[in-house]
């Protein structure tokens, strides 16, 4: 799994759009999953992930630059979660 931060926009009725940064580890070309205070996500797309999303190489600087109001680090992190297997993260699923 490749770590990354996956940039989406919130496309709603709002006049202006949101961006909603989020760390993920990308498990296929459609699939990816994320980890933080709540619990493990998963986030399924229509179309390849980076057609109307932008991935952008993970780092813990941008990390903290970009999701400055979540560094409430969860029980993992995704650097650990890019080396868990199927077994592991369904420990945490449980």
């Amino acid at each position: 799994m490749r770590p990354v931060i996956i940039r989406m926009w919130d496309l709603n009725e709002a006049p202006d759009d949101q961006i909603i940064d989020t760390d993920a580890c990308i498990l296929s070309d459609k699939t990816a999953v994320s980890v933080d205070e709540l619990g493990i996500t998963f986030y399924y797309f229509n179309r390849s992930i980076g057609e109307d999303e932008e991935v952008l190489e993970y780092s813990e600087t941008k990390r903290f630059e970009l999701l400055a109001d979540r560094n409430n680090f969860p029980a993992i992190n995704v650097m650990e979660l890019a080396t868990m297997t199927i077994a592991d993260l369904a420990e945490y699923l449980r």
